[in-house]
């Protein structure tokens, strides 16, 4: 009984060992492939999106969009920088405004 099992089992690995050959060559390979280059691209437009931010946040231009409106808002801040996407992390901010009526500081 023990042998036939084991004689079963045997077989059986050798089959799935067959067919997974057979299977899992080009087919594996192209999905690794796949992977591969949809990091590589995902890493590279992260990068693009650090660079131009990041000198983006450093220029002038910054700036005279974040006091497009001054009568409304006027900020002021030392250095900006981001590295995620929606997120900006500034130093020494300074802020300044009024909104119906109010007035706040900053």
């Amino acid at each position: 009984m023990i042998t036939a099992l084991t004689s079963t089992v045997t077989r059986i690995r050798r089959r799935w060992k067959s067919v997974n050959a057979k299977k899992g060559g080009r087919p594996t390979r192209l999905a690794i492939g796949v992977v591969k280059w949809a990091a590589i691209v995902v890493g590279g437009l992260w990068l693009v999106y650090i660079v131009a931010a990041n000198v983006a946040l450093r220029s002038q231009w910054a700036r005279n969009k974040a006091n497009a409106n001054p009568q409304t808002l006027q900020v002021a801040y030392a250095s900006a920088w981001t590295i995620l996407p929606g997120v900006v992390h500034m130093s020494k901010v300074t802020g300044f405004g009024q909104f119906t009526g109010l007035l706040y500081e900053g």
